[in-house]
């Protein structure tokens, strides 16, 4: 036998039936593998169990004291903690008391009985926790399950180290540990047909509240807050997060400067008054979306959407319904996927841009600029405003309409429309000779020269009347108007064919072709070039003209 004193004592026994009689301190009895009696003092103390017959004697209001046990065991009223040792499948039960129940690596059982209790499966088995009355605490981190019925309080679980965890039936709360912490981890954590409290950690949460008003917070990271059915709170805090929305009640918050957060509703959603920047229309129904003053990304879903962007520099694209699209102020980008999509845009509100899978126009609206997205062989107009219109990789046609327009080709074998000296083209890719590549229409008349800037057209049609146009190095094909043009050739051997007027074709420092048409055409080559040769074809003589210079 052995007593202790106003120390915090440590008493251990031998293989006999030890009698173990702690003082005022916080001690720890250990009996031995005899039945022994152990009796603690008035601080909280720590008893290890490992026969039946060991017996436990504790005061009420005597601290706070914990049973170490490697048998099953079931706590006496006046204990508070049970912690099973080993690896044995043994189980614990508690009391009515708050306690706290903790399993070993083996398969255990943990029932909590009365109390606020709090039931931690151990590493390795596949633990069954049942609280039972009060309001109870689970840690799950393995293949536990967890046993609540109906009345028995309000409920909580925290799941560590798990990818993955769903609610048990009336279970209302559940939490994800920062013991899963990990910026780059996604986990999920999905409630119940409760009213459930979910709270996320410093990952990438997912989680999802099924049907009930429940209240989801995500904390860190970029997580995705779904509450399912009912009228659900949401907060997600800092990090970029999504906000799954199916019912009216839905509320988000959502404070500033928490990242970029998005919006996904399958039903009519604002995000005015709001701190999120964008919105997404899910399902199938034709419903609206409209936007805030931040900069917004709105897109539609299959049905027919209309989307307000508001202030802000938005990005509106209703996906493959017949949309409505209004910008508003700043300068909006809209993406076009269908002929019936229609781009609502006042005077005044900013340099927008249409992306457009389909042949698009700008005609009539106040609209700057066209990109063509994909890869399909489509035109692109402009309007009398200053536009920009760039094409994809397929063959495209450019009409820049009034203004100063800037037309820039891809990969394809693209058509440019000039109607004024003032437009500019860029073609960086070399086709595949006079026939075969991209083709320039000069719609006006006067004079015009190709430069390396606007680079590989291999066809230039001089369509609106007289033209003065000198080439650059590419291999061009020139083809008159009915006026009198005027066409210098440049280094990458072109030909060159006036039209009805009298032309003048004068060829540069390659081999050129020179072919003349009706009308009186004079053609000139210059033997003291650093290389200069050119061929005559004249298809209609009428009084043309051989200019042949550099000769002594």
């Amino acid at each position: 036998n052995a007593t202790g004193n106003a120390l915090d004592n440590t008493l251990t026994g031998n293989a006999a039936n030890n009698v173990l009689t702690g003082g005022a301190g916080y001690d720890f009895l250990d009996g031995g593998a005899g039945a022994d009696t152990m009796t603690g003092g008035t601080e909280g103390d720590t008893y290890v169990v490992d026969n039946i017959g060991d017996v436990i004697t504790e005061a009420a209001d005597a601290g706070v004291d914990s049973a170490l046990s490697s048998i099953t065991l079931t706590l006496q009223d006046t204990l508070e903690n049970l912690y099973l040792q080993g690896s044995a499948a043994i189980n614990g039960t508690g009391n009515a008391q708050a306690n706290l129940l903790q399993g070993n690596s083996g398969t255990n059982t943990l029932w909590g009985l009365g109390g606020n209790d709090t039931l931690q499966g151990g590493a390795g088995g596949n633990d069954t926790l049942r609280g039972g009355t009060g309001d109870d605490s689970y840690i799950v981190q393995g293949g536990q399950q967890v046993i609540e019925l109906d009345g028995e309080g309000i409920d909580t679980v925290r799941v560590q180290n798990l990818g993955s965890y769903t609610l048990t039936a009336f279970v209302e709360n559940g939490a994800i540990s920062s013991a899963n912490f990990s910026t780059n981890s996604t986990l999920s954590l999905t409630g119940n047909t409760l009213a459930n409290n979910l709270t996320g950690s410093f990952g990438h949460d997912v989680l999802s509240g099924l049907a009930g008003n429940d209240t989801i917070s995500g904390g860190y990271g970029n997580d995705t807050l779904d509450g399912g059915t009912g009228a659900d709170s949401l907060t997600g805090g800092l990090g970029d997060d999504t906000y799954v929305i199916d019912d009216i009640g839905d509320r988000i918050v959502e404070r500033n400067r928490e990242g970029t957060d998005t919006a996904v509703s399958s039903l009519a959603f604002s995000l005015v008054g709001t701190y999120l920047e964008n919105l997404t229309l899910s399902g199938g129904a034709a419903i609206n979306g409209t936007g805030n003053a931040s900069s917004n990304v709105l897109t539609g879903n299959g049905a027919a959407n209309t989307l307000n962007g508001g202030d802000g520099n938005d990005t509106l694209d209703g996906g493959a319904g017949a949309d409505t699209l209004l910008g508003g102020l700043g300068n909006d980008t809209y993406g076009v996927d269908v002929a019936g999509d229609v781009i609502t845009e006042a005077a005044g509100e900013g340099i927008d841009t249409v992306r457009s899978t389909t042949g698009y126009s700008l005609a009539g609206t106040n609209l700057e600029n066209l990109t063509l997205v994909g890869t399909a062989s489509v035109d692109a107009t402009g309007n009398a405003a200053d536009n920009v219109l760039t094409g994809n990789s397929g063959s495209n046609v450019f009409i820049g309409g009034g203004g100063a327009d800037t037309m820039i080709g891809g990969t394809g074998a693209d058509t440019y429309h000039l109607d004024s000296a003032s437009d500019v083209f860029v073609e960086t890719i070399n086709g595949s000779g006079w026939y075969g590549g991209d083709a320039l229409y000069l719609e006006f008349s006067g004079s015009y020269t190709l430069d390396a800037t606007n680079g590989w057209v291999e066809a230039i049609y001089a369509n609106g009347g007289a033209m003065d146009l000198t080439g650059n190095d590419a291999a061009n094909f020139f083809y008159g108007s009915s006026g009198n043009d005027r066409f210098v050739m440049g280094g990458g051997g072109d030909y060159g064919q006036g039209g009805a007027g009298n032309d003048t074709l004068v060829a540069g420092t390659s081999y050129d072709i020179l072919a003349g048409d009706a009308g009186t055409d004079t053609y000139v080559v210059d033997l003291s070039a650093a290389y200069s040769e050119a061929e005559l074809s004249i298809w209609a003589p009428d009084g043309d003209v051989l200019q042949i210079l550099g000769v002594a």
